[in-house]
């Protein structure tokens, strides 16, 4: 999937990955594509909530390995 933007956030513990997300996905247009790059699985099921809470889109999980790959569709 191709991302408009990428956020690195690896090495980062809960909750600095999902706040520095939320201030990323802020300044980003709508409908646009962001690829977050994580390693803290922690982390992972806050991302779900959040994209709930906020009617951002999980577009897609990629958890085979570390690093993890979300990519979130702006509302």
């Amino acid at each position: 999937m191709e991302a408009h933007e990428i956020l690195d956030v690896t090495g980062l513990t809960c909750p600095k990955p999902l706040l520095y997300t939320k201030k990323k996905l802020s300044s980003m247009a709508t409908q646009t594509i962001l690829q977050v790059i994580l390693d803290d699985k922690k982390s992972l099921e806050d991302f779900s909530f959040f994209c709930k809470a906020t009617g951002h889109i999980l577009l897609d999980v990629i958890d085979i390995a570390v690093p993890i790959i979300l990519y979130i569709r702006v509302k």
